[in-house]
């Protein structure tokens, strides 16, 4: 373990992280606010409709990204629950907008412990945020006899492996130049070796490559 994920503490950690999710739940909220006050404006009743619409599409979102951030970012379990590759898909396209990505599976039907589940939703949101103008993103899921293999790869116009992501993966930065937005690859960093697993980020020509090797039990 470095010595940054030593060294931070607990109620940092959960400031950091609450305020990553509310970075990410201001928009749905705040769209919310605004149809509200739509509403309440006798003066403009030819918007109503609008604003009615926006308010089934703010609530949903805000829905989708709760949902996706309670288990990615949310507490942990030592218990064995798992989760199938039909919630998974669900819980990922709810959360991002598949007319900007698009994401290809080729996994078996297979069930992952929630603590591998936590790994791959949050390293989808790295591989999101790599291709910024949208592309596509694939994820492989393969698992062998005492390991289970993740690779998430993104391509799409202008990709870039933030370096900062990079160096958060790994743990290679002081606690002290953690903020809202990069502790979440940091977080990211700590649950893969808290599972004793390894990551490798890196760029190709086409791609931004997510390999995630994790030992498991069975």
């Amino acid at each position: 373990m470095t010595e940054s994920r030593k060294n931070i503490m607990a109620t940092d950690l959960a400031s950091l992280i609450s305020s990553r999710i509310c970075h990410d739940l201001i928009s749905p909220i705040g769209a919310l606010n605004t149809a509200i006050e739509v509403l309440d404006d006798t003066s403009s009743e030819e918007m109503h409709e609008d604003a009615l619409r926006l308010i089934k599409l703010a609530a949903s979102q805000a829905s989708a990204k709760l949902s996706y951030l309670r288990i990615a970012l949310g507490s942990n379990s030592t218990s064995k629950e798992v989760m199938n590759l039909e919630k998974l898909k669900f819980l990922t396209e709810n959360m991002f907008n598949t007319d900007k990505h698009r994401f290809y599976w080729a996994a078996s039907e297979l069930k992952l412990e929630k603590n591998i589940v936590r790994i791959l939703l949050n390293i989808l949101i790295l591989a999101t945020q790599s291709v910024p103008r949208g592309g596509q993103i694939a994820i492989e899921i393969e698992e062998k006899s005492k390991q289970i293999n993740l690779v998430i790869s993104a391509t799409g116009i202008k990709s870039k492996l933030d370096k900062q992501t990079e160096d958060a993966l790994k743990g290679n930065m002081d606690s002290e130049e953690l903020d809202g937005r990069i502790i979440q690859p940091f977080f990211t960093g700590m649950l893969i070796n808290d599972l004793n697993g390894q990551i490798k980020a890196f760029e190709t020509d086409k791609n931004i490559i997510f390999d995630i090797s994790l030992p498991i039990d069975h």
